[in-house]
């Protein structure tokens, strides 16, 4: 209860007294009394005049008549009261506002007093309302957090919801204080192209079955950066894209095979996948669909896998494949020449001594193979084939070939065949040996061989009047004579004279001599680089060396 007084006159006062019951929790109002009375404390007043009042509350108006009679000193008079049901604001607050006017309507003490009025504002004791819940912890997915309610009023329960984008569901019901609660993995399908998300935690409070309100709390939730909520590579599937090679090898074959794949990978929790990355065979592929170009490495290979989601995120996978280790039929070494019916080598026999080294690539022992000598009379057109052993993937052999006319020169072939390709090597047999021969045409001559066209031909060495071959472009076989003291035209070196120096690459040297070959001939060279390396050139003379200068930058 409060008592407002205002002074009307000396001794003469209007008392407004608020008398405020408990609030109703349910319906967040105060039932209030309001009392207006005229009090005095030093006189007298007489009235039996009926007079009109208002007591107003809370902008609600209650009219009220009354006659005063006999006030004596030290008394008061009851004028009017009214009572309201107050409702509060949604928190629960709320100041009570109350105004009164009564038309007093006296001559009091000599002076006239007519209409009296005062206002008063009281707060009153607020309402417990709904709870706003609170909460702590790692706000991440998977992880656990504390929900406290904070509840106003110790007979208040809650439920607990919350809410992330569309998604909706129930933390808790029945709850009076404070919960433990996993923030479910499964959130994270609400948000397929983000990592984190506004939770927003609702509470629902409760005054027995009767709903009070509801209050919320929101909190950015963020995704793990582990695998879990990554995307992940499924399975790729490589399998052979060149015709035949499969039933045949049951195998990838180095330079000959190309592989076809197909890569499959899923999201995470409703990620998709945005973009492909396969390194395969020395390239990269952007779908995960490819077909590689022939395949260029032998043993244990990798395909590696990467896949990115629509939420960035990028997960790898790595695929081993064996490639079987392929070369092309390689011929090593042949050579053909005229011997007697025993192999003992004679330039002027009618026999032909074949020495042959070559090899096929087994890929284990599937590669088909087979080693083959040809030959044939040079004016003709029709060879003759014989069937080396193919027993083995290697041949190292060596065959006497009877009945090699001497008067005629031949073309020797070898053959290696796999299941692939075939490699061949070609090879001259000249005629057999005379110093002297003239051609039956008599329009032919021929040195150290018989005469085969009308030419003039030469079947041996030839050398000029300064002592060097005649080499008709083809180098010398030692590749270690120094360039700067040769008188051949032509050589092949890696000397540490040569342009490479201390590199030791091979170059192939021309020299051209000034007027006379000798030592101390003036004489120009140019050195061409046979496996890497420039062109270079310089001149001896006056009996010194230039330096080596490049001729051009390109290799």
């Amino acid at each position: 209860m409060a008592q407002y007084d205002s002074t009307i006159a000396t001794g003469l006062i209007l008392r407004i007294v608020t008398t405020p019951s408990a609030g109703n929790v349910v319906g967040n109002y105060t039932p209030v009394n309001v009392k207006l009375y005229l009090v005095t404390t030093n006189g007298r007043v007489v009235s039996n005049a009926t007079k009109n009042g208002t007591i107003t509350i809370d902008g609600t108006n209650y009219y009220f008549s009354t006659s005063i009679g006999t006030l004596n000193n030290n008394s008061s008079k009851l004028l009017g009261e009214a009572n309201k049901n107050v409702p509060h604001n949604p928190d629960g607050h709320k100041t009570l506002n109350v105004s009164v006017s009564f038309g007093l309507n006296i001559t009091y003490a000599g002076s006239w007093i007519g209409t009296v009025s005062n206002s008063i504002g009281e707060i009153l004791t607020p309402i417990a309302r709904a709870s706003t819940p609170t909460a702590t912890g790692t706000f991440q997915l998977g992880n656990s957090i504390t929900i406290n309610t904070n509840r106003a009023n110790t007979s208040f329960t809650h439920t607990l919801r919350y809410g992330w984008g569309s998604m909706t569901g129930t933390i808790a019901t029945g709850l009076a204080n404070n919960t433990t609660w996993t923030i479910p993995k499964s959130l994270a399908t609400g948000i397929p192209n983000g990592t984190s998300g506004t939770l927003r935690i609702y509470c629902d409070t409760y005054n027995g079955s009767t709903l009070i309100g509801t209050k919320y709390t929101d909190y950015t939730v963020t995704m793990p950066d582990t695998d879990e909520f990554k995307p992940s590579v499924t399975g790729c599937t490589l399998t052979e894209a060149v015709s035949g090679i499969n039933a045949q090898f049951g195998a990838f074959v180095q330079s000959r095979s190309k592989i076809s794949g197909s890569a499959s990978a899923n999201g995470a929790y409703g990620s998709t996948i945005k973009s492909w990355s396969v390194s395969i065979n020395g390239a990269t592929y952007t779908s995960n669909t490819f077909t590689t170009d022939v395949l260029i490495g032998s043993g244990s290979q990798n395909c590696v896998v990467t896949v990115t989601d629509s939420r960035n995120r990028s997960k790898s996978a790595t695929y081993k494949y064996n490639v079987d280790e392929y070369s092309t039929p390689t011929v090593q070494a042949f050579n053909v020449e005229r011997c007697d019916i025993d192999g003992t080598l004679n330039d002027e026999g009618s026999n032909a001594k074949v020495t042959v080294n070559a090899s096929i690539s087994p890929i284990n022992n599937k590669n088909t193979k087979s080693f083959n000598l040809l030959y044939k009379k040079q004016n003709e057109t029709n060879w003759t084939d014989i069937a080396l052993d193919n027993a083995s993937y290697s041949l190292s052999a060596t065959q006497i070939i009877q009945n090699i006319d001497g008067d005629y020169e031949y073309d020797f072939k070898i053959e290696a065949t796999d299941y692939f390709t075939s490699t061949s090597k070609d090879l001259p047999l000249s005629s057999a040996f005379t110093l002297i021969n003239y051609n039956a045409s008599g329009r032919g001559i021929a040195f150290g061989k018989v005469s085969s066209k009308d030419a003039f031909e030469f079947g041996m060495d030839a050398y000029d009047k300064f002592g060097t071959k005649i080499s008709n472009g083809i180098t010398s076989e030692d590749e270690n004579l120094d360039p700067n003291q040769t008188l051949e035209e032509l050589i092949i070196t890696n000397h540490l004279n040569n342009p490479s120096g201390n590199d030791k690459k091979l170059y192939i040297i021309h020299t051209l001599f000034i007027k006379t070959r000798a030592l101390d001939s003036n004489r120009f060279q140019i050195a061409y680089p046979y496996e890497s390396g420039t062109i270079h050139t310089r001149i001896f003379k006056d009996g010194v060396w230039s330096n080596w200068i490049k001729y051009a930058k390109s290799e």
